[in-house]
């Protein structure tokens, strides 16, 4: 029974979604019967507004004279008047945070607020006087409090929420045609008598009451609020109609004087974009002068790189470039050479003459005729050496270094008058900005101006419509007409209890109809999910798990070399170890992979665990019998000329076909060339003698 528990408890963790559909489901069945159940018995609400008698009887339309009557004309002006109605359904029309906005403004000005504010002080003060706020937070507190208090005010007279959730937050869906005549049928204004009335003396309290009856509670409230404030914003109109046009035209005068500070402040911005250095104007004067003083300083400078150019450029012309140099008696230029010449000459023209018996007259025989020649030539030539004078022309030191003082001296100028130039650029850049920058000023100064006249404007008309808006709220809270209570729902056969009870029922039958579904699906299931459901199979133990994280498919079959130290690199290393442990007692020499379809992992798994046997210092060799579809010497990026098929087929030895990878102590012989028979090939006696060999 315990297993039974815990075995129901994992197929509930492991169907949770089956759990939570059937929830929701249940959810929205019981949200279903709520909603009909709401629908099936109208809710009845009631408001109650509290009626100033001597604002009544001055308020237009209404009899002064008998309390009883002002009271019914103003039950009368509720429920014939088609403004109020009318005001009452646009109000209905309005999404749920433009409903608010104006109910806000309708409670702010009828002074409804007023009682709020004054709890919202007195709680302050208390504070204050037990030590739990200081003084100086005393005015940031009670605006907060203000805020806090008048926004859960207009919430809950807006939202329109009960525990059946929102009603129409986008608006009432209805036509404004049917909102009014679904008002004028649903919505009742009544006089509340007084406690002494007796049968023939009717008397009236200083309150109505507004009654309606909807389908739901929050559309009841919705409706009897609305319907209040519509009114109590047409009678503050009515009453206040004189000092709403004035405060109408401070509020035009308002928007005109705040139309000219904005085209104000654009003219200003203008005027700073178009001249940025408009209030810099004595920095711009200090820039100028300083500029001044640089052109100066470098035209001085440019002037003597010319000047210097040109003496230097004089001193150059006036310079030989060469000069003839007086040598010694004894080193005269080609003398000694030309004797070498003639001696030699001479002893050959004596050689020849003494072997050769023929005459050298005679015309036919040259030899001793040039050989003679040939000394004389030369003879000569030493003897007209020996007449030149004795002198070496040579480059003048004194014009090379005039030369190069010239080029230095070009350079200096041409630097010199750019440099210049610059300078000029910038300095008419700020004489010209200068010339503009008065005009600029004067009429920023314009402009400020008029922006602090305008904003003189807004201040004292903003300070007159406060104090016209003080007025009009100071006459409105002498007498008016202000909420009692608001809606509240009378009792109804929908309560919390009951709907507690159902969500609980409908939970529970939720949760064993959800078991059970588990259950049952579990007795009729035979997939396989997770290693639980393999090794249950199987009736074997899962030897490792490898994470599906590698982001790079390239890199998959290469993971525990390219990047060690990542999760996929360890659990491959945990295989590996889990593999090496179960073989202890009899370690394996060899280790098939094999896949039932391409695609599930196959090569991605053998080459790391063989990159992780050889890492752990064991020599391996890995065999890619892949004969259709090899992979192998892709993932290691080798060549697959020659492989296992090579081998098998007797195409080359298997030192041959070996071949070593990027990973120590790793070598890989790869499919090879595809072949057609890979079946026969790899079941043949050739392949259990490599297997053999390769052992």
């Amino acid at each position: 029974m315990y297993n039974g528990f815990w075995h129901i408890y994992r197929l509930i963790v492991a169907k949770k979604w089956l759990l939570l559909l059937l929830f929701a489901a249940t959810g929205a069945i019981i949200f279903l019967a709520m909603t009909l159940q709401a629908n099936r018995s109208e809710t009845l609400t009631e408001a109650k507004l509290g009626i100033d008698r001597e604002s009544v009887t001055a308020a237009p339309a209404t009899a002064a004279a008998d309390p009883n009557r002002s009271i019914n004309d103003v039950v009368n002006q509720m429920t014939r008047n088609s403004q109020v109605i009318d005001d009452a359904a646009r109000l209905l029309k309005l999404d749920e945070k433009a409903r608010a906005k104006e109910f806000k403004r309708i409670l702010e000005q009828t002074g409804a607020f007023a009682t709020a504010d004054a709890d919202a002080k007195e709680a302050i003060d208390k504070k204050i006087a037990l030590g739990e706020l200081r003084e100086s937070r005393r005015q940031s507190e009670l605006n907060n409090l203000k805020l806090k208090s008048r926004a859960e005010t207009v919430r809950r007279l807006a939202e329109a929420r009960d525990k059946g959730g929102s009603v129409s937050p986008g608006g009432v869906p209805e036509s404004p045609e049917a909102v009014v005549e679904r008002i004028r049928k649903e919505v009742k204004v009544e006089a509340v008598p007084s406690l002494d009335s007796v049968e023939t003396n009717i008397k009236f309290t200083n309150s109505v009451r507004v009654l309606g009856k909807f389908p739901r509670e929050a559309e009841a409230n919705l409706y009897v609020n609305t319907f209040c404030l519509a009114f109590m914003d047409y009678y503050r109109r009515v009453t206040n109609n004189s000092s709403n046009k004035s405060i109408e035209a401070l509020e035009t005068q308002l928007a005109g004087y705040e139309s000219d500070l904005r085209d104000a402040r654009r003219e200003e911005m203008r005027i700073k974009r178009a001249t940025p250095d408009v209030n810099t104007t004595e920095g711009v004067q200090a820039a100028t002068l300083s500029a001044e003083n640089r052109v100066q300083s470098l035209r001085e400078t440019f002037d003597g790189a010319i000047a210097s150019v040109n003496t230097l450029t004089e001193e150059l012309a006036a310079t030989r470039p060469t000069n003839v140099v007086n040598l010694p008696s004894g080193e005269k230029t080609g003398v000694q050479s030309l004797e070498a010449e003639v001696t030699k000459a001479f002893t050959e023209y004596e050689r020849l003459k003494a072997t050769t018996n023929v005459d050298e007259n005679n015309p036919f025989d040259t030899t001793v005729a040039s050989a003679r020649q040939a000394y004389e030539s030369l003879n000569r030539a030493l003897q007209e050496a020996r007449e030149r004078p004795n002198t070496r022309t040579e480059l003048n030191p004194l014009f090379l270094t005039l030369k190069g003082k010239l080029a230095d001296a070009r350079d200096d100028a041409n630097r010199a008058r750019a440099q210049l130039a610059q300078a000029e650029r910038s300095l008419r850049e700020l004489k010209q900005r200068q010339t503009v920058l008065p005009g600029a000023s004067g009429a920023l100064d314009d402009v400020r101006e008029e922006i602090k006249r305008n904003q003189e404007y807004i201040r004292t008309t903003k300070d007159k419509i406060t104090t016209a808006r003080s007025a009009q709220l100071g006459s409105a809270r002498a007498g008016s007409i202000s909420f009692i209570s608001s809606a509240v729902p009378q009792p109804s056969d929908d309560t919390a209890a009951r709907r507690a009870k159902l969500a609980v029922f409908g939970g529970l039958l939720a949760l064993l109809a959800g078991i059970a579904a588990i259950v049952m699906l579990d007795a009729v299931d035979n997939s396989i999910r997770d290693t639980r459901d393999v090794e249950q199979l199987m009736e074997l133990p899962i030897a490792g798990v490898i994470p599906a994280q590698i982001p790079d498919p390239a890199r998959a079959p290469r993971i525990a070399y390219l990047d060690p130290l990542s999760p996929v690199a360890e659990a491959y290393r945990l295989l590996r170890t889990d593999v090496l442990f179960t073989r202890h007692d009899h370690p394996f020499q060899s280790l098939l992979g094999v896949g039932v379809k391409p695609g599930q992992g196959t090569t991605t798994t053998v080459s790391n665990l063989a990159i992780t046997l050889a890492q752990s210092g064991k020599k391996v060799i890995l065999v890619d019998g892949d004969l259709r579809r090899p992979r192998l010497h892709e993932a290691f990026k080798l060549s697959n000329e020659r492989g296992l098929t090579s081998v098998l087929n007797a195409q080359c030895v298997l030192e041959d076909a070996l071949q070593p990878t990027d990973v120590a102590n790793l070598m890989l012989l790869p499919a090879g060339p595809q072949t057609t028979q890979p079946s026969e090939l790899l079941g043949s006696e050739e392949m259990r003698d490599l297997h053999a060999t390769l052992r």
